[in-house]
């Protein structure tokens, strides 16, 4: 099964683990999951990518350096200008110098199913040297 490993700094995991934040903002979106069977809505300020099934994120948190939990991922969206600080609390001000770094796009990752791990792994444990910038596929292997 695919995975994807993403980097998020505590403050973010923190309000993700308490259900607060429900929306993950990328430059970046990891279509190689949300094109194989999964259906793509076009809306009037965003396009919205819904895989067949979610997938799941690992989180590594680099304050911890360690991968602390986990999220499932049902939808992405490509966002255009749209003001999304409630669901992501990022001010929007901040969404749009961020979009601008990222050469004009912006993706909403949709947070499900947050859990933190009761302890949290190196990523030696997954196979992994050094954490992902942003994130990055990842294919988990049973040792």
């Amino acid at each position: 099964m695919q995975y994807v490993i993403i980097s998020i700094r505590k403050k973010w995991w923190d309000l993700i683990k308490d259900g607060e934040k429900t929306l993950e903002l990328r430059k970046t979106a990891p279509k190689r999951l949300l094109v194989k069977g999964g259906r793509v809505e076009v809306k009037e300020t965003a396009v919205i990518w819904i895989p067949e099934k979610p997938f799941l994120c690992l989180v590594y948190v680099p304050e911890e350096k360690a991968v602390c939990g986990r999220f499932s991922c049902a939808a992405v969206t490509a966002l255009d200008g749209v003001d999304v600080s409630e669901q992501s609390r990022v001010p929007y001000q901040e969404q749009e110098r961020y979009r601008q770094q990222g050469g004009g796009k912006l993706y909403g990752w949709q947070i499900g199913q947050a859990k933190a791990f009761l302890k949290k792994k190196p990523l030696s444990e997954y196979g992994l040297s050094r954490p992902p910038q942003s994130w990055q596929y990842f294919q988990f292997r049973v040792r």
